[in-house]
């Protein structure tokens, strides 16, 4: 072997050894980033078990309704008991402003849950935050305003002995006679994803969440006079679960073209608007 093709393989040897070394600096770099992102991604809300207090409402029942699940909505006073009422006559005989309530009658989780709620104290075109007389559904309406709905993205569902989590996707104002809000039949995968669309289609937001008809998905509902004292809307902030292992953390919140109507609303213009 001359010593010049000896030079050229030991050239070529050098060369590979140095786009290895190069490979495993890229793969470190990668993997340290991941590594920091992941650490950076700190979970923004922690379940709190709402067990025990389901079972302490209870005790309190009286006829006409019983107590089914508890609800936590990050951001708002909004942690408490959620009754079904037993038969239409019997919501004649109790007040319905003192609940919370879902459509359906059972205490296991549903595919879609529809929780409903007034909002007595809450109807301005600019909604209050945080007044320590708020109850019911009056803090839902903090969802129109970009910050609060950037800082507070978490719903807690208490049912059946769980505690379960949803990620908020969308919020949006709906005609109040749409009846597909009330349903108190089981809904299918169908019924899911069209439900699905029109939320995405009609929310102020676009969350980055994805979503689909195999999610199970939780609504609330509450009226709302944004639009004024004669116009009936109500105001709907829908969430779908969070996945065993899914964390917790912040993910980003833009304003869709639909948050112009809301920032004239507040500001007083009037205008032809449709839902």
């Amino acid at each position: 072997m001359t010593k010049h093709k000896k030079n050229s393989k030991q050239k070529q040897r050098l060369r590979i050894l140095i786009i290895a070394v190069g490979i495993l600096v890229c793969l470190g770099i990668v993997a340290g980033t991941t590594l920091f992102i992941k650490l950076s991604a700190k979970d923004i809300y922690k379940i709190e078990d709402r067990t025990k207090e389901i079972e302490q409402e209870k005790k309190k029942d009286e006829d006409g309704y019983n107590t089914v699940a508890w609800l936590r909505v990050q951001g708002t006073n909004i942690d408490t008991p959620i009754v079904n009422y037993d038969n239409v006559e019997a919501v004649d005989n109790i007040s319905k402003e003192d609940f919370l309530w879902n459509e359906y009658h059972g205490e296991t989780l549903e595919k879609r849950v529809n929780i409903q709620g007034h909002n007595i104290l809450n109807l301005s075109s600019n909604p209050e935050i945080g007044l320590e007389y708020f109850s019911r559904f009056e803090e839902l309406m903090a969802f129109v305003y970009t910050d609060f709905a950037k800082e507070n993205q978490y719903i807690q569902y208490t049912v059946d002995g769980e505690n379960y989590i949803y990620k908020i996707f969308a919020v949006y104002f709906e005609e109040e006679y749409n009846l597909d809000l009330y349903n108190s039949e089981p809904y299918t995968d169908e019924d899911v994803a069209d439900f699905i669309k029109a939320s995405l289609d009609k929310s102020i937001y676009k969350y980055d969440v994805e979503v689909n008809e195999d999610d199970e998905i939780i609504a609330l509902l509450t009226c709302t006079r944004m639009y004024g004292s004669d116009d009936k809307k109500q105001f709907v902030v829908v969430g779908r679960m969070v996945s065993s292992g899914e964390s917790t953390a912040t993910y980003d919140v833009e304003e869709t073209e639909n948050y112009e109507t809301i920032k004239n609303l507040m500001k007083g213009v009037e205008e032809d608007v449709e839902v």
